[in-house]
């Protein structure tokens, strides 16, 4: 019984082995994508494409445990199944997204890679719309009932490369309102005893478009409590 065990322990350890060794031996992609579209200067996250905007995608293979050398390897690259380009060695592409809002599929063909086998990589890149945050430094959104208060408007994904490629605009408690003439993206707003303000809650809104764009635009409103 005990050398049954020992031959049936020894052929599953070496069936885990060769499973093991063969999975390690599979060619892995390594993606890095970014969008060009217009952010915020200190923000850190993710940056997504809109519609029609381009997205510089690059890659790399790990084969074997180390890069592996394409550079003579003809490459294509297709999005959502159209053939975008291809060339010998071309590691990198500039694709322009499609004009809705999906995640699109982004295919990279390696012709011949090994023993006479394509490598493939398939995966998405998701489009999405424009946005706009409101930026209120106020704790809990409360505001006292005297003083001037700032608001900033920070847009995110538009398909522009300034910001003075964006139309800002903004009401207050649904009255339109200019933003700072050489800053229209920031709005200043003073209350005191003689404001025409309600008694408890100050709405802020703001709506920006592009320029190049008129379709490209986002909204977003901002209740604060007025102590």
């Amino acid at each position: 019984m005990n050398k049954i065990i020992v031959k049936i322990s020894l052929f599953f350890g070496g069936a885990v082995l060769a499973l093991a060794c063969n999975a390690q031996a599979a060619p892995e992609f390594l993606i890095t994508w970014k969008a060009n579209t217009f952010v915020p200067a200190d923000y850190q996250g993710k940056i997504f494409p809109t519609q029609n905007s381009s997205v510089s995608v690059g890659f790399e293979v790990i084969d074997g445990g180390k890069i592996a050398d394409i550079s003579k390897k003809e490459i294509q690259w297709k999005l959502e199944r159209s053939m975008v380009k291809s060339g010998v060695g071309l590691k990198s592409a500039s694709l322009i997204m499609p004009a809705s809002i999906k995640d699109q599929m982004v295919q990279i063909n390696i012709i011949n890679y090994k023993n006479n086998e394509d490598l493939e990589k398939i995966f998405f890149i998701p489009t999405v719309s424009p946005q706009v945050a409101i930026n209120s430094p106020y704790l809990n959104n409360e505001v006292p009932n005297e003083g001037e208060f700032t608001f900033q408007a920070l847009p995110f994904f538009f398909n522009v490369s300034k910001i003075g490629n964006l139309i800002f605009s903004w009401a207050l408690n649904n009255q339109n309102i200019s933003g700072e003439p050489n800053v229209p993206q920031t709005l200043k707003v003073s209350i005191n005893s003689d404001s025409q303000l309600p008694s408890s809650i100050m709405s802020v809104s703001t709506t920006v478009q592009s320029i190049v764009n008129k379709l490209e635009i986002a909204k977003k409103s901002l209740n604060l409590k007025i102590k």
